[in-house]
């Protein structure tokens, strides 16, 4: 009887809380500082809802369709500054969206269709100028993302497929230097030829790799262009004979190594000879 008389209260209960949620409902901090408005039908968040902080700013508004976000939507800093604003359909993002400093200024651009990213998506710095360039497809990074510096000079452009990087990607020095680097992926792992080159131009060093794996000679370069040292890769290890040079050419001592451990080391004395030889 007790047990049924519970129950019986607890439904009570519930039935008027549910009826109570109909309509505007208004709630205030302790302070009586307005919190937030809200909009309800039968139970669900419906209509335009409004959020504050505790010293009666604006933080948030948004707007409900059966329970589920749906329309126009903000977000602000605790300053009142639009923070973030965009837009959902059936309770994911569609639209639309924009992020922004605090100062103001965007710093974020996308444009969503059913809750996924599509298309260019763009980042920016805060003195306005463009930070990235990435493209999507159905929330995934596929073609060309390029990265600028905060002066306007691209500094990156990577290639990608199905959200792997896939062919060749150029990295540049900053500010609309040259080229710092070329490296070449398949399916998210380096593969073939990396090149590295001083602000110059000339050749700074070479790798080679196969599946994501250092294999064959990598070589580093003086500015001068002058071969500096040699090594030898075996399925990311080193393996074999590993020279360094002087920059007027003279060797100055050669590593060999067997799956990646160091076995035994030789230096050169300036005129050729052998000064010093370490096994390991």
């Amino acid at each position: 009887m007790k047990q049924a008389l519970l129950l019986l209260l607890l439904l009570i209960t519930l039935h008027s809380i549910t009826s109570a949620q109909e309509g505007q409902v208004t709630h205030f901090y302790k302070t009586k500082v307005l919190k937030e408005v809200l909009h309800y039908k039968e139970g669900k968040l419906n209509g335009p809802c409004v959020y504050f902080t505790s010293q009666g700013i604006l933080s948030k508004a948004t707007e409900y369709l059966a329970g589920k976000l749906n329309g126009p939507f903000s977000e602000y800093y605790p300053t009142g500054i639009l923070k973030e604003r965009g837009g959902y359909k059936n309770g994911v993002l569609d639209g639309v969206y924009a992020s922004y400093y605090e100062s103001g200024n965007i710093k974020f651009l996308d444009f969503y269709m059913a809750g996924n990213k599509e298309g260019k998506s763009l980042g920016y710095f805060e003195n306005g100028m463009i930070k990235s360039e990435i493209q999507f497809k159905a929330n995934i990074q596929t073609g060309l993302t390029k990265f600028f510096g905060d002066e306007g000079g691209v500094e990156g452009e990577f290639n990608y497929v199905d959200g792997l990087l896939n062919g060749l990607t150029i990295e540049y020095y900053e500010e609309g230097g040259g080229k710092s680097a070329e490296k070449i992926y398949k399916n998210g792992k380096p593969d073939s030829l990396f090149k590295f080159f001083y602000e110059s131009g000339t050749p700074k060093g070479e790798q080679h790799f196969i599946n994501g794996l250092q294999n064959g000679i990598s070589k580093t370069f003086y500015p001068t262009g002058k071969i500096w040292t040699e090594q030898s890769y075996e399925k990311g290890n080193l393996n074999g004979e590993s020279f360094v040079y002087s920059e007027d050419g003279k060797l100055i001592s050669k590593d060999t190594y067997k799956n990646g451990e160091l076995k035994h080391k030789t230096e050169y004395s300036a005129d050729g000879k052998v000064s010093a030889e370490h096994s390991y």
